[in-house]
């Protein structure tokens, strides 16, 4: 072979010094046969080529040698000493370089070991699973002088073998003397011109020879030597640890385990020399090393080469000398995955599964057969664990097992329960293992914990290390890491595996979004999504068998929401529009949350079917096959069936009885679903349009229009016939596969018995329930038919057969076929009446049926021709009833005849006349009263068996109804009207079938209040804190005493809004509230809807945020009243209260009410005074409660306070507000006058509270202003209780104690931290965001939860608005709030980051960042994450170490900082040059908590990355910021790289808006009525007892 070359794949300082050298060769892909680099050392890098690369070899040196030869090179290049490497020992430098390496070693040495072991491992990760294509090469052992150079013989091999890839990586460690020009380059250049290996040895005795040669300028063989390169004993013992760690984690691999194991021997034995402990007996030695080192993994040393002297190893660290190996050895079905994820969490957090079929065979880890040794946590499904313990237990000191048990399908096995008293086996229940929130997730790991803890104390021990908070941490972040890898394979199908955690791919079951409607009833099948709005959630409740799955698919498919199960298997909570359950089947359960579950959609099949379908789940659950994928043998279902079929049937009751009478008295919130009709091609769509009107029903969900619904059906349901026949529509619609692809027998035979017990089974359910729901009747009575028919077949002597088989007839009443005609003159109208019967006769969801060809006996419904028969009511306008009778008479056993008329034909016994004009009806009590009265006569007239017109019925005409009714107020569904309920929209109808409209229908207590004809509205129209909610409640109280408070909404459309809900100003309420003061608009607005309308307003004071315009007063339709005249203290109070304003309404609307409405009445008057008395309790049942939470019916909310901690609500005067500003709170020196207070809080405080005295200004390059007093020992006897004190983030104030000051005090918590600890009374130095100040009169903002006493306020709102006041001429907060006014950065350079306080995983992130482009660092922090700094005594945070010059990677610059950095420490400027800003927080635990530095970056017009509380997506737009989450760091870097690549992507990033949305505007930013309408102001003031805003404002954003 021809000589090839060798390339370096680093391009760093050290590189290019070398280059000037004249020492390196740098070559491109295609032009070497080999790459050198050190990544992952920060001296080295992977090619721009990288995945080209199939192969690589690996030399390691021991890091007891190899570290110091690095810093001999480090030495070299900064003093230039040229290339030979002897140079830093010679007398000219050989003390200078010993001093500089004691004092790089004392800063360098620890990330040199970490780099050591990172190198390893990564070089085994790369190429884990493929381990032919890289090998490890011992620098040591290929330095030998031997006859038979061994380590130049595997090069050899292996670069033979490699050569067809053109290129090898080659990879050596710092200091492995693979420098530059090296033995290894040089042989590796040699070797490949040498196609015979016998002639290796030669090569190589003349390669290495060379490099060996005394007093050669290159040479390599320089020998580590404690006198010239001294370790202290604690570094010898850091390196002797982490080869031991290294030799835990990796010693599946064999030669990797013989290099570092040598190692370890040597590094131990020099730290015996060092700790003067040494002994001439090797024997000696080791044995120490055994007693003085920790333990590692256990390996089995038969297996093991040239090991004899390695201390022993074992696969726990823990305080015991005794090996150990834990099985998670659980039954199917039962957590399994989440429990293993658990363990290998807290024991081997970076492992892939370990998982073992049967002892026989070996125990596999990703992919490949490994030792048992090799790891401390397997995986089985193997239940005989006397069997594992008997075999396993010769191989470590200890065996334990972690079992999860069920009761869901039948265990497999010995029976677990009696396993569970061996104090070597822990049992958990599976239900333990159920979560809805990473809060539960937590619960649940500290709950193993603790059992694992106390079941196994006896072998850890009480204090093990394995149980420590870390520990818990890790298994958090492997479990939260394996739920993502389990929804990333969700679409996957189920071969696709994650060998790391151990999940599968669902069949490519992953649920759909929103099926989109397409012109012609087509339809295209998008991903779900979580619901966006307040909706409700209903049961999807099936027996196992029923096709939960295909339903599921449906309904995502139909709703485009997500769905859940029972165990929440998908993670989704209570975020689903349906909760699929088999409840009360034992392979089901109902949720936690039940109680808030009011609607169940119900699929039942045939049991004859089901059951069987059940089976073959369990057979394919215990012989660990896909789902759906294998029918069981019929030998297997025979077993099966002879011992468990006869519970089945029983159960399939149970199920059915569950469901029906759980929604007894609520028919329409539960629907019956046929499995046999879904899945029917002619039946089906119809089916399907049922669930889909029935899901519609529900709050929050909007399903696709009904004319898709056929094409979604067929898309989900006929899914192989939708392949058939549209090969492209199979890649759109394959993710969303259910049908069962089970091959195998169909077979499925039962014995003559128990399909007798299934029958007799069915037909008791048919007693039971078939008077209660028809639907449900039809179904039941199809089922019996089939098994009837079945257990025939299986009988030899028919005529036994029948006569033993009872059936529905002999068991029934016998029921006549009957058909019923509502004869309708034309003039006439028969809505109510038709319905009535509709509703008394056919299901619910009926359509009414009209008479279309009486000849033909043909009827239309729903605009189709239908025989006669697919009803049982039908009306007509023929009023021959005689010739009627002939005609449909052959077709039923009877016919009935209702009709509105007098006369001879009334004296029929099959015709029952009535008067249409009583059947009207003005309210609910009303139309009861209608359906009781029709029903009676029904049953009295026509038949004798009660249960043909039952209670039951009468629920469901009454519910048929009271649907038409609201449909007909609604006016938006004509279609629906005319269809369903025939009312025509345009009135009177012409033709055959047409009804005429019915009059408006109002319930009793939604009346409008009429007077003398006329009809009134009252709007209680008030300014804000003005008494308002008392005069309300006085007026509902008075007008309508148990209505709910109804709520004007200042937008646009002038919403109103009652219980959360829209609702319309003519709906029957009479008084509306609104803070809306444009009493003319809204005059105008109502005046068409009724004939009049009147204002009751309430003022306060003189400020006109507080009062109308006067002369609005003086209208006859409005009443002014004062604020002090609503103020009570007592019950006597009260009752005055309520009397004087009776007596002013009275007086003002005289002229309206006249005699006709008397005001005084005395039950109006104890109807308001009640009210108001059940408002008082409403608002102190509140008081401790956060503003959010309100109470309906009286319009009060959380936070209101009593404002002496006694008075009720509204009882008296507010003291006086107009007080004066105090302030303290600073950074904490030596001596209390070493500080100043910060002025911040006084910035955000004269925004809240512009009437008190204290005012704060700054402008640029002007001193700052500033009226408010200090808080000092002696100004604090000017405070009074009017003065509010503003205290900065719980700083150092100088009065002792804060509780001294007599008025209201509102700390300004910037920070997630206490910075000043032992400050009011918090000894124990709490983080702010758990701590509140004490005192009645005390109140936060910060990163605290919503309490009486808090209000949670992000500090980058408070920091935006001190912004706004500070630097009003730039224009900061339109920056923000303002998507056209949004900057925008200038991108020139890739990313800027800007810190000096080290944290770990920031600088682990700007590492990981500059892989992708240079970064630029303007602070002590550089991506340096090895080197942590030390531990400040004074408690100060942590400073970063930046890299020494010449170690520091290429693409990381450090920038001056001297420009663009502002006065106020803002990093705008800098910022704007750089496309993307890194500010993660310091902290990433702190709920409620982000900082400023986002902000900075939004201010620049940088795209922040950002790390810290998820918080931060309700604040600001999550497609405005990249969010760098550390669990998955790949996902962040994957976004940014998209970005960098894709322009246009990245200005679609940059144009999104920041904020999040306008309710979150109002929430956290409007500090005063010019942005979201003061909301937060108001709430913060509200809070603290204060009325009003305090002082106008103009409008703005």
């Amino acid at each position: 072979m021809t000589g090839l070359l060798v390339g370096d794949a680093s391009t760093s300082p050290s590189l290019r010094k070398m280059e000037a050298l004249g020492e390196s060769n740098v070559f491109g892909q295609g032009e070497v046969i080999a790459l050198r680099t050190h990544f992952p050392h920060t001296s080295g890098k992977l090619a721009s080529w990288d995945e080209d690369i199939p192969k690589a070899f690996v030399l390691l040196r021991n890091p007891m040698h190899a570290i110091p030869q690095y810093f001999n090179q480090v030495y070299r290049i900064n003093n230039h000493l040229g290339p030979d490497s002897r140079a830093p020992f010679t007398n000219e430098h050989a003390q200078s370089s010993h001093d500089a390496w004691i004092k790089w070693r004392e800063k360098q040495l620890h990330s040199q070991i970490l780099l050591y072991r990172r190198f390893v491992s990564f070089w085994m990760e790369k190429f884990l699973g493929n381990d032919a294509n890289r090998i490890y090469l011992s620098y040591e052992e290929l330095m030998e002088q031997d006859d038979v150079p061994d380590e130049a013989i595997r090069l050899a091999t292996f670069l033979h073998d490699g050569i067809q890839s053109n290129t090898v990586e080659m990879m050596d460690m710092f200091g492995g003397s693979i420098d530059d020009h090296s033995i290894a380059e040089t042989t590796t250049k040699a070797m490949v011109r040498m196609v015979r290996l016998e002639d290796v040895p030669c090569l190589w005795k003349s390669v290495v020879h060379h490099h060996r040669g005394v007093g050669d300028e290159y040479n390599y063989n320089w020998v580590w030597s404690q006198e010239e390169r001294p370790y202290l004993p604690e570094d010898l013992m850091a390196i002797s640890t982490m080869l031991l760690e290294l030799i835990n984690r990796w010693s599946r691999h064999q030669r990797l385990l013989n290099i570092l194991s040598k190692y370890h021997r040597e590094v131990y034995k020099v730290y015996l020399e060092a700790t003067a402990s040494k002994s001439d007996d090797d024997d000696v030695v080791i044995e120490k090393g055994k007693q003085e080192v920790s333990e590692v993994q256990s390996i089995d040393l038969e297996t093991i080469v040239d090991i004899q002297a390695l201390p022993e190893v074992k696969p726990s660290t823990t305080t015991m000398d005794k090996s150990f190996h834990i099985f998670q050895a659980s039954p199917p079905s039962t957590g399994a995955i989440f429990l293993t994820n658990w363990l290998v969490g807290v024991f081997e957090p970076n492992a892939d599964i370990a998982y073992m079929e049967v002892p026989e065979q070996p125990v596999i880890q990703n992919g490949h057969a490994i030792n048992i040794a090799s790891s401390i946590v397997t995986k089985t499904n193997y239940l005989d664990l006397l069997h594992l313990y008997k075999k396993y237990r010769p191989l470590f000191d200890e065996v334990l097992f972690v079992v999860s048990i069920s009761s869901v399908i039948d265990s497999v096995g010995p029976d677990l329960h009696d396993l569970c008293e061996y104090k070597n086996v822990l049992c958990i229940d599976s239900e333990e293992l159920v979560y809805n929130n990473r809060d539960e997730l937590i619960g649940v790991i500290r709950n193993l914990t603790n059992k694992f803890r106390n079941r196994f104390r006896y072998f850890f021990g009480q204090g093990s290390e394995w149980l420590s908070f870390d520990k818990e941490e890790n298994s958090l972040l492997r479990l939260e890491a394996m739920s993502k890898a389990a929804a990333d394979l969700a679409g996957q199908p189920m071969e696709v595996m994650d060998n790391k955690f151990g999940v599968f791919g669902k069949g490519g079951t992953q649920r759909r979004r929103l099926s989109i409607a397409l012109p012609g009833g087509g339809c295209e099948i998008t991903w779900p999504q979580p619901p966006q709005k307040p909706f409700e959630t209903a049961y999807a409740a099936s027996y196992p068998g029923c096709g939960a799955r295909m339903t599921w698919n449906l309904v995502e498919a139909i709703t485009g929401l997500w769905t859940g199960d029972d165990w929440d298997s998908n993670n989704r909570g209570k975020r689903v529009v349906t909760v699929k359950t088999h409840y009360p089947h034992d392979a089901g359960r109902l949720v936690p949350w039940d109680d808030e579950i009011n609607r169940a959609l119900v699929i039942i099949r045939n049991p004859m079917h089901a059951i069987p379908s059940f089976f073959n789940h369990i057979y394919e659950m215990k012989n660990h096959l896909p789902v759906h994928s294998q029918r069981a043998p019929v030998d297997a279902w025979i077993e099966w069936r002879d011992r468990l079929a006869a519970i089945q049937i029983s159960r399939f009751a149970k199920f059915v009885d569950y469901w029906m009478e759980r929604f007894l008295q609520l028919n329409d919130n539960r629907i019956f679903i046929s499995y046999e009709r879904l899945t029917d091609d002619d039946m089906g769509p119809e089916e399907a349009v049922r669930m889909t009107r029935f899901l519609g029903q529900s709050e929050g969900v909007t399903p696709i229009d009904i004319e898709s619904v056929p094409c979604v059906w067929k898309a989900v349901v006929k899914y192989k016939e939708s392949l058939k026949s549209n090969k492209q529509q199979r890649r759109r619609l394959d993710p969303l596969h259910h049908d069962s692809q089970r091959s195998g027998p169909t077979e499925r035979p039962y014995t003559p018995e128990l399909l007798s017990s299934m029958s007799e089974m069915l037909l008791n359910l048919i007693r039971k329930w078939g008077d209660r729901h028809l639907r449900l009747l039809k179904i039941l009575e199809g089922y019996q038919n089939d098994v009837a028919a079945a257990y025939l077949a299986t009988t030899s002597d028919s005529d036994a057969a029948i006569s033993s088989l009872r059936d529905v007839s002999a068991e029934q009443p016998q029921r006549k076929n009957f058909h019923v005609v509502l004869a309708c003159p034309d003039e006439m109208d028969c809505t109510i009446l038709s319905n009535i019967l509709v509703g008394l006769f056919e299901p619910l969801d009926a359509y009414v049926s009209y008479m279309e060809d009486s000849s033909q006996l043909l009827v239309r419904q729903r605009g189709f021709i239908v025989p006669i028969e697919s009803s049982v009511v039908t009306m007509t306008h023929d009023m021959n009833l005689l010739a009627l009778y002939k005609t449909i008479k052959p077709k039923f056993d009877e016919v009935y005849f209702v009709a509105p008329i007098n006369g001879v034909l009334c004296e029929y016994d099959n015709v029952l006349c009535v008067d249409n004009d009583a059947l009207v009806y003005s309210n609910p009590d009303g139309m009861e009263d209608v359906v009781n009265k029709m029903a009676n006569r029904l049953r009295h007239h026509f038949f004798e068996d009660p249960s043909v017109v039952s209670e039951w019925k009468l629920v469901v005409a009454l519910n048929r109804l009271v649907e038409m009714e609201s449909v007909r107020v609604d006016g938006k569904q004509a279609s629906l009207l005319e269809e369903k309920f025939g009312i025509r929209s345009s009135g009177a109808g012409a033709g055959a079938g047409a009804m005429k409209e019915v009059a408006p229908f109002v319930t009793k207590d939604k009346a409008p209040l009429t007077i003398n004809g006329k009809t009134y509205h009252i709007f209680q129209a008030s300014p804000p804190h003005t008494a308002s909610t008392v005069l309300n409640n006085v007026l509902i109280g008075m007008f309508e005493p148990d209505a709910e408070y109804s709520f004007m909404i200042y937008n646009k459309e002038r919403t109103i809004r009652r219980h959360d809900k829209d609702v319309s100003i003519d709906d029957g309420h009479i008084v509306t509230k609104t803070h809306i003061l444009d009493l003319m608009g809204l005059y105008k607005q109502h005046r068409t809807v009724f004939d009049e309308i009147l204002f009751v307003v309430a003022n306060r004071g003189i400020s006109p945020e507080t009062r109308i315009d006067a002369s609005l007063c003086q209208y006859n339709n409005v009443l002014c009243v004062e604020y002090e005249e609503l103020l009570y203290s007592d019950d006597q109070g009260r009752e005055m209260v309520v009397r004087a304003l009776a007596q002013k309404l009275k007086d003002r609307f005289d002229y309206f009410f006249g005699d006709e409405l008397d005001l005084m009445d005395g039950n109006r008057l104890k109807n308001a005074v009640t009210r108001l008395a059940q408002m008082d309790q409403a608002t102190m049942s509140l008081a401790d409660q956060p503003f959010t939470f309100s109470d309906n019916k009286f319009g009060v909310h959380g936070g209101h306070r009593h404002r002496d901690g006694s008075e009720m609500r509204g009882s008296s005067a507010v003291e006086s507000q107009h007080g004066k500003l105090f302030y303290c709170g600073g950074s904490l020196g030596l001596t209390r006058k070493e500080f100043k207070y910060s002025t911040f809080g006084l910035f955000l405080a004269n925004s809240l509270f512009p009437e008190f005295e204290g005012k704060v200004e700054y402008q640029p390059g002007q001193p700052l202003f500033n009226t408010a007093i200090p808080l000092t020992d002696d100004t604090v006897n000017q405070a009074t209780s009017n003065d509010i004190l503003i205290m900065h983030s719980h700083q150092k104030c100088e009065i002792y104690s804060l509780e001294q000051f007599p008025g209201r005090q509102l700390h300004v918590n910037a920070e997630y931290y206490d910075m000043h600890p032992l400050h009011l009374l918090n000894p124990n130095g709490e983080f702010t965001l758990n701590y509140l100040p004490p005192g009645e009169r005390s109140y936060i903002i910060g990163p605290h939860e919503d309490t009486r006493h808090s209000i949670r306020v992000p500090y980058c709102s408070m920091k935006l608005w001190y912004l706004h006041k500070t630097r009003p001429s730039e224009s900061i907060l339109p920056k923000i709030i303002d998507t056209s006014k949004k900057p925008k950065n200038t991108k020139e350079n890739f990313l800027l980051y800007i810190n000096s306080h080290y944290v770990e995983y920031r600088e682990r992130a700007a590492r990981a960042l500059s892989d992708i482009g240079p970064i630029h660092t303007a602070g002590k922090c550089q991506g340096n994450f090895e080197v942590r700094p030390p531990t400040k005594l004074d408690g100060s945070p942590e400073q970063c170490e930046p890299f020494e010059e010449g170690l520091r990677p290429p693409s990381i610059l450090p920038v001056s900082t001297s420009s663009g950095r502002d006065g106020q420490g803002q990093n705008s400027q800098l910022f704007s040059r750089y496309r993307f800003a890194l500010v993660m927080e310091n902290n990433a635990d702190a709920p409620g908590y982000i900082s400023e530095k986002i902000l900075d970056a939004f201010l620049a017009g940088s795209i922040p990355i950002y790390f810290g509380s998820r918080f931060v997506f309700e604040i600001f737009n999550p497609k405005a910021f990249v969010f760098f989450d550390l669990a998955i760091p790949q996902q962040a870097l994957n976004q940014i790289q998209f970005l960098e690549q894709n322009p246009a992507e990245y200005e679609r990033m940059l144009n999104e808006p920041i904020i999040a949305n306008e309710e979150v505007l109002e929430k956290y930013f409007s500090w005063d009525e010019t942005v979201g309408n003061g909301s937060l102001k108001q709430r913060i003031r509200q809070m603290m007892g204060l009325q009003g805003s305090g002082a106008s404002s103009s409008l703005g954003y």
